[in-house]
């Protein structure tokens, strides 16, 4: 590796740590970690909307533009490709951030709370999707993607607009105001972004939603006028906006959500816009933040007239007293978290979305306590059936709590650090126990050792397990909590009885000795990386009842050599199978509609696939799996020939990744994607020839190919110079040995010093 891209990584390195230590911003989740905040931070944003910036550059600067293919779409160095994100749905990613998706509309939520590459939510990035008509068709916000999907685009003057004028997608002038078209209705995602001469804007009544980086980097934007017909304004709106002064918002504004870091709190607006004596920044009816820093004794206390309080409330330690009044009508999720020294709540008894009872903030709706402190009595009258993710996390001064029994479910967190909490009384009544819901109490320490029940739920097993360890869970409990077993090393078999319905995420990861298994007959789903890591496991028996097999559900079970995907699989999600090195057969069952990426990477020993001969979507076609609509190979195994009959056109992410048994590759004509990472720790592969129609390389196809030194292509040097690449850190060729493309005249030098 070059010293350059040494120290590109190194540089990516240094700020990703310190954004960890002083954000803890944009982490994955992990049960197992300390305090993860899963929110995007205004950098996260900024340096997102860059990549997509610079990506679209070339995009923006022609006078037309046209409908695409999406399947093949390329757009600068960024390549569309097909990918999924945990749930039975295709999508189409501009390097994985999705922007045209194929579904179910009940799918569609699903879609929304699935992980991207940012390690949050979808939904966190305030991506929106719009259907088209008569399709299962959604398309996204980013990049315009409805507006290159249906070729509805038109430019007047110096901005594109939607054909209808509804939607201002991008302004590409140089004046220092605009005046927005009367019939306007969003201003879209990164529309003025990075303008270096805007001064002044009125945004006109009729704009509803200003959309994701809409003003960002605009630096010398001084004033902006918002209409009160506003009514969202998402995230990293006016982000690096360093001289906007003054924002000007009527008080009969109707904003109902702020994304997260959409104002740049370092403009001097910011702190205009302050009410000094509650220390709360207003904007019409929308409370977005507390700004006073360093007060102690903090009460807030939300004007009447308030609708939304946002998240950035959340962190604020010296909060004391809140008092919410009857207007409100919305309390974004985790608005406010982590107060150790809390000790009123309140809400006025005329509001009909939340209301005070026993030191509780209730959502009255779901029957959700979403917020206790240190002098909280949960309710027993039934109007509390379960307790929010982080409700009472970090109260260090709550010593004991009661659930009653109306309780059924507790979230993720919910007494989290809550050290001097020794007393908990439960009922038999709760049925589910979120991740590390009791971690880190006195409660917890004082438990014996072994398995811990809370009601109806298997909650953990606390302390070192004996060697060779073989449990037989009596019937009765109904759940298993996220991690309950996990790197349970002396764990080798346990019987799970069918009065179980639900095995949460990583429950068994890492119980590296388990060799046997007896799962319930009612379970619905193998959550996300379940058995990861079981790397005795090498026999297990998956019932009727589910439907989804999820991301990293079997990963690196390296001596798994049997498994029976049953009929009733719709789904199975990324890396399901990955590492799964003795694997030798996989049959996918008729029902089955999406394979995530890299499912069956890995595996090395893989002799023979099988397809239902009911499958509608995927088709086995000389020991190659292939998704037959998009005609994507998916996996190879031993003996395969890739089909030159058209059926397939692209190499997916990871179809060849880890195979260590080819030394000889030869992709034949009529191919013309490669996938991400689609020969990657290829090694012994020596000997790699490509056709000339390939169109797209994707990042990392050789990466650890380390006895691969050439690349030898069926082309021209010009044709192979005009392949669209992955380049930067994760370039095509990042991590092998590559050093020259033989070409039909003659050779190209590729530089891994660059």
């Amino acid at each position: 590796m070059s010293k350059k891209k040494i120290l590109t990584l190194v540089v990516i390195f240094v700020l990703t740590l310190l954004l960890i230590v002083s954000l803890a911003a944009c982490c994955k989740s992990n049960p197992e970690s300390d305090d993860i905040d899963n929110t995007i931070t205004q950098k996260d944003m900024h340096e997102m909307w860059l990549d997509v910036q610079t990506e679209m550059e070339n995009v923006w600067a022609n006078e037309e533009i046209k409908v695409v293919d999406l399947t093949n779409l390329n757009i600068g160095n960024a390549k569309y490709d097909i990918a999924d994100f945990g749930n039975p749905i295709r999508a189409i990613a501009i390097d994985r951030n999705p922007i045209v998706i194929e579904c179910k509309d009940s799918d569609l939520e699903n879609f929304k709370n699935a992980k991207g590459d940012f390690g949050t939510n979808i939904k966190k990035f305030d991506v929106k999707f719009t259907k088209i008509e008569n399709t299962s068709i959604y398309v996204s916000n980013i990049c315009s993607a409805y507006n290159f999907f249906t070729n509805d685009i038109k430019k007047v003057g110096d901005a594109y607009y939607s054909k209808d004028e509804t939607k201002l997608i991008r302004y590409i002038g140089n004046s220092e105001t605009y005046e927005i078209l009367e019939n306007t209705t969003t201003i879209g995602f990164g529309a003025f972004a990075n303008n270096k001469n805007l001064k002044s804007l009125n945004i006109s009544e009729g704009v509803k939603n200003i959309e994701t980086c809409a003003f960002s980097g605009c630096e010398k934007l001084e004033s902006v006028t918002i209409s009160s017909s506003v009514e969202n304004i998402d995230s990293g709106a006016f982000l690096e906006c360093s001289q906007l002064s003054e924002i000007n918002i009527p008080e009969n504004s109707n904003i109902e959500h702020i994304g997260w870091g959409a104002l740049d709190e370092n403009a001097s607006w910011y702190q205009n816009k302050l009410e000094k004596e509650t220390g709360i920044l207003y904007f019409g009816k929308f409370a977005y933040s507390y700004l006073i820093k360093g007060e102690k004794n903090i009460n807030l206390d939300f004007k009447e007239g308030t609708k939304t309080i946002a998240i950035q409330f959340k962190n604020y330690k010296n909060i004391e007293s809140i008092k919410i009044p009857s207007s409100v009508t919305k309390i974004e999720d985790g608005a406010f978290t982590a107060y150790p020294t809390l000790n009123s709540i309140s809400v006025d008894g005329k509001n009909t979305k939340y209301k005070s009872a026993g030191n509780c903030l209730i959502e009255t709706e779901t029957n959700t306590l979403i917020l206790g402190c240190k002098n909280s009595v949960i309710p027993t009258d039934g109007s509390v059936t379960s307790i929010g993710d982080s409700a009472f996390y970090k109260c260090d001064s709550i010593s004991n709590i009661t659930i009653p029994d109306s309780v059924t479910s507790i979230g993720d967190k919910a007494f989290y650090k809550c050290s001097n909490l020794s007393d908990v009384i439960t009922s038999g009544s709760i049925e589910s126990v979120g991740a590390q819901a009791f971690k880190e109490t006195s409660w917890y320490d004082n438990q014996s050792n072994g398995i811990i029940k809370i009601g109806k739920a298997i909650y953990a097993y606390k302390g070192e397990m004996p060697e060779k360890t073989s449990l037989e869970i009596e019937d009765g409990p109904i759940s298993i909590s996220p991690s309950a077993f996990s790197n349970c090393a002396n764990l080798i078999s346990i019987t799970i009885p069918d009065s179980v319905t639900s095995i949460e995420d990583e429950a068994f990861k890492g119980c590296e000795n388990l060799t046997n298994i007896t799962l319930p007959n009612n379970i619905n789903k193998i959550a996300k990386g379940t058995f990861e890591g079981c790397l005795q496991l090498n026999n297990i028996t998956i019932s009727d009842s589910v439907i989804t097999i999820e991301s990293r559900a079997f990963a690196r079970c390296e001596n798994l050599v049997n498994i029976t995907i049953p009929k009733n699989i719709i789904s199975i999600c990324e890396e399901a199978f990955n590492g799964c090195s003795m694997l030798k057969n996989i049959n996918i069952p008729a029902k089955v509609d999406l394979i995530g990426w890299g499912a069956f990477s890995d595996l090395e020993n893989l002799e023979k696939i099988t397809v239902d001969s009911e499958n509608k979507y995927y088709h086995v076609d000389n020991n190659c799996l292939v998704e037959t609509k998009m005609k994507v190979l998916v996996v190879i195994a031993k003996n395969y020939v890739i089909p030159t009959d058209n059926s397939v056109t692209s190499i997916g992410n990871y179809a060849f990744s880890g195979n260590k048994n080819l030394t000889k590759i030869i992709i034949p004509d009529g191919i013309v994607n490669i996938g991400d990472y689609a020969f990657s720790a290829y090694e012994n592969l020596e000997s790699v020839t490509i056709s000339n129609s390939i169109k797209v390389f994707g990042k990392g196809i050789f990466e650890y190919c380390t006895k691969l030194t050439q690349i030898n292509y069926d082309g021209t040097k010009a044709d192979f110079e005009a392949i669209k690449k992955a380049e930067g850190v994760d370039n095509w060729y990042d991590d092998s040995s590559i050093t020259k493309v033989k070409c039909t005249d003659g050779e190209i030098e590729i530089n891994q010093d660059l």
